[in-house]
């Protein structure tokens, strides 16, 4: 794995999110809120990932059934836009 380092600031406003940052620090899960934010970026990453192969599982064209008018790549596109819907 490549550590891949820039020099750009960003600033995040966690918002309710804090709460739950600064209680997996003081419980000593995390160091730092920075260990904090890139744990849960890892944590959704591999949810995704999941999410992707459960998709990919269950939208796989069965031998017998007639051609989609949607692509696979689109139907997964339209299915993450709903399951990201507030």
């Amino acid at each position: 794995m490549v550590a891949l380092r820039f020099a750009n600031a960003v600033t995040v406003t966690l918002g309710p999110s804090d709460d739950a940052a600064q209680h997996r620090i003081r419980n000593g899960h995390c160091a730092s809120l920075i260990e904090a934010v890139r744990a849960r970026l890892r944590a959704r990453e591999r949810e995704e990932a999941r999410f992707d192969g459960i998709l990919t599982v269950r939208i796989a064209p069965a031998p017998d059934d007639p051609p989609s008018s949607l692509s696979r790549a689109a139907t997964i596109a339209s299915l993450r836009t709903r399951r990201e819907a507030p």
